[in-house]
């Protein structure tokens, strides 16, 4: 029954070519079509050229390129357009009017969130293969090395490629989550994609507010809740990933001499958290949004 559960939802997902390519198929061919650009700079190009032998690309540093993407503001935003076009279209195209009776609901919604995200974790996989390949391809043909050797890879490389592929894959489940919830509530795609843009630029946002909220309080209250927003979070495993070092919270927030504000920062700057805690934040939203919609679901009459 999973198995085939999972294979209808792949069918769904990668069913609308228009919003698969528009949406997800550009990042693979995006790399492919940059690659291809290089290739022509250093082979038009003795300054490019000469740079690429001197300075060459390392493969363990491309490997790691893309999976950024889907841990910023531009890849969560993408998620949600993604995510919320097809939970709402269920409504739009009737395919859930006929639906099971309740108890087979919460296997079916886990069933596409899970879907959804090994999607998207597989497109970011093909993409850095592509960029991974591309690039070494690019070096070859300009004579330059492709560094490093297996037996030289850095002792921190592993480390911070796991780390960004869960931050990526707890992330794309809590975008998920919110864009479902969002879809599931309005039925339309439209609503869906507009709310859920919005709930994704104020969590990018809050940092600034609760600072507004620290400056007229003078409580460190309100700053701190910022530990527990899922940008700062995601920015803090991606920063353990990279130094082995947590974020300071809100650190990068410093305004001077505003009209309004005065002097706007947090001095001294709060600790950031462990790794585990971070973890353990994304997997308890994830665990909350995606609980949400699933109950939401559950609870509705889809035969309207």
């Amino acid at each position: 029954m999973i198995g085939s559960l999972f294979r209808a939802e792949w069918k769904k997902v990668t069913g609308n070519r228009w919003l698969v390519g528009c949406l997800i198929w550009i990042w693979p061919l995006g790399a492919l079509s940059v690659a291809l650009g290089l290739l022509l700079l250093g082979i038009l190009s003795d300054d490019i050229h000469q740079r690429m032998i001197d300075n060459p690309a390392r493969w363990t540093d491309s490997s790691l390129l893309f999976w950024t993407i889907p841990n910023s503001i531009i890849g969560r935003l993408i998620i949600i357009c993604f995510a919320t076009v097809l939970f709402a279209g269920e409504y739009r195209w009737g395919t859930w009017k006929n639906l099971l009776p309740r108890q087979g609901r919460l296997t079916l919604i886990v069933m596409k969130f899970i879907t959804l995200a090994v999607f998207i974790m597989l497109v970011f996989v093909l993409t850095s293969l592509v960029w991974v390949l591309a690039r070494g391809v690019v070096q070859l043909s300009v004579g330059g090395a492709y560094p490093p050797a297996l037996d030289e890879i850095p002792s921190n490389y592993w480390r911070r490629l796991v780390l960004q592929l869960i931050t990526a894959f707890l992330s794309t489940l809590i975008i998920a989550g919110i864009a479902a919830l969002i879809a599931l509530v309005t039925r339309s795609i439209i609503a869906g994609v507009v709310v859920g843009l919005g709930a994704a630029v104020i969590d990018g946002v809050i940092g600034a507010a609760l600072l507004i909220f620290y400056a007229a309080s003078g409580l460190r209250f309100f700053p701190s809740l910022f530990r527990f927003t899922i940008t700062y979070n995601v920015d803090n495993l991606l920063n353990w990933a990279l130094s082995q070092e947590s974020s300071p919270v809100l650190s990068n927030i410093d305004i001077q001499n505003n009209e309004i504000f005065g002097n706007l920062k947090l001095d001294p700057p709060l600790a950031g958290n462990s790794m585990p805690v971070s973890l353990l934040i994304l997997v308890l939203w994830m665990l909350l949004l995606v609980g949400l919609a699933a109950y939401s679901f559950y609870r509705q009459d889809i035969t309207e």
